[in-house]
């Protein structure tokens, strides 16, 4: 079993990767709420700049 895991936000149809976190396994619940929160930031600044 591997000790970390790489999570990468991408966009689906421009394939470019927003951002990307190298993890240890026990910390990707963690991880995961706080790629979330990003996400959710990260969509309200592009939201606005349309």
């Amino acid at each position: 079993l591997p000790e970390c895991i790489r999570v990468e936000l991408a966009e689906c149809f421009a394939g470019s990767v927003i951002a990307a976190w190298e993890v240890p396994l026990f910390l990707l619940p963690q991880v995961l709420q706080q790629a979330h929160d990003f996400v959710v930031e990260y969509w309200e600044q592009v939201s606005q700049e349309t």
